[in-house]
């Protein structure tokens, strides 16, 4: 009969081995994932103070909510039908949105950039826009 003893013991210390190695990975995560945790926390931080630029306060976004531009955005392509930029002006002023001094234009281009950024609208071809 063959004495599988240090077979056995060999088996082990491998498994030993792995296990440490196992540990070592574990612990990198971890720290990898407290890193990622206080970055987040900290881009949290920050976007929950940020005024859009863009939109002025009027526009701030908070807890997820859109602005009154993409609303608006929102509600005028809702029949999924293409719409210029112009015809979204004239359509903005005819509602009284205000634009708080900034041009218009300038105001709904950026707003239609960001809600296709986020994947709500596309554009059609240059200068026209459609709900996705």
């Amino acid at each position: 009969m063959r004495d599988i003893r240090q077979d056995i013991r060999e088996r082990l210390d491998k498994l030993e081995s792995e296990r440490l190695e196992l540990k070592s990975q574990l612990e990198q995560l971890s720290r990898r994932e407290l890193t990622l945790k206080a970055l987040l926390q900290e881009e949290d931080s920050r976007w929950s103070t940020q005024v859009d630029l863009f939109y002025g306060t009027g526009g701030m976004l908070t807890n997820g909510d859109r602005t009154a531009y993409a609303k608006f955005l929102g509600q005028a392509l809702a029949n999924h039908e293409p719409a210029t930029l112009d015809a979204l002006k004239d359509l903005a002023r005819q509602r009284g949105l205000d634009f708080e001094g900034k041009n218009p234009g300038r105001v709904l281009h950026f707003a239609l950039l960001g809600m296709q950024q986020n994947g709500t609208v596309e554009m059609v071809e240059s200068g026209v826009w459609r709900l996705k």
